[in-house]
């Protein structure tokens, strides 16, 4: 299986979908949530309805995110990146707008991978790291990220963020797929996605828009077309084999 480039609305559908039928029928579902934080539903990621009848693990560094968090049945302030977790214990694993921000995602992938029983699945969500607003996310320092959130965004930068983000390498979507199928899982949704980031980020700033729009053509055309504008996101999903 390839990526499919495919509308957010097509890529939300097709990993709330799999979700759901991965889970029908099963009696006493566990998900672990990592890096939860203190809404299960970030970044637009489609929580299924099943998760209301599921025991919900959250896993996050914030203890106060957690305590806000819902959806949760459990809280474990830790690390995802070392915590101690029982192996093949969760029918579904998330990730999602979690491994963007750590200094090491494949410690992480690898601690939540081998909590997944077998059938089960494992949920990835990350930015593509092969679009202008990766790149410019990944280029630039955090000083500027939160600047802009605070000058552009207006948010404080507190519990809503910005937060580090160091968005490695080996999370770019090509990379973290085949990595992942290397552990023993088989590939049942990989999508890049996205939407007019420009109109998005800088409503109400034409100017800025302006510039971010001329200054996509330049990656885009030393790429060969590589660096895109609108696939901004990445979603997986993959089942642990029997």
């Amino acid at each position: 299986m390839g990526i499919d480039e495919v509308s957010t609305t097509t890529a939300v559908d097709r990993v709330k979908t799999t979700v759901e039928e991965a889970i029908s029928g099963r009696a006493d579902v566990r998900v672990l949530d990592a890096g939860c934080g203190s809404d299960s539903a970030r970044a637009g990621f489609p929580v299924p309805r099943a998760f209301e009848d599921a025991h919900v693990l959250g896993v996050d560094i914030a203890s106060e995110a957690l305590e806000r968090n819902a959806l949760l049945d459990e809280r474990l302030v830790a690390d995802i990146q070392t915590v101690a977790l029982p192996a093949s214990s969760f029918d579904v694993v998330v990730m999602w707008d979690v491994l963007e921000h750590l200094p090491d995602p494949i410690a992480a992938i690898r601690n939540a991978a081998q909590t997944v029983r077998p059938g089960g699945i494992l949920v990835v969500g990350v930015p593509n790291l092969w679009s202008l607003k990766g790149l410019v996310t990944k280029l630039t320092p955090f000083w500027l990220h939160r600047l802009v959130y605070r000058r552009v965004f207006d948010v404080a930068g507190t519990t809503g963020g910005p937060f580090r983000t160091h968005l490695r390498r080996s999370i770019a979507p090509a990379r973290l797929k085949g990595m992942i199928e290397a552990m023993g899982f088989e590939t049942k949704v990989a999508v890049v996605y996205g939407s007019d980031v420009a109109a998005e980020m800088f409503a109400g700033h034409v100017w800025l828009e302006r510039i971010w729009r001329t200054a996509s053509l330049i990656p885009s055309a030393l790429s060969l077309g590589r660096v895109r504008l609108d696939l901004t996101e990445a979603a997986f999903v993959f089942e642990r084999r029997s």
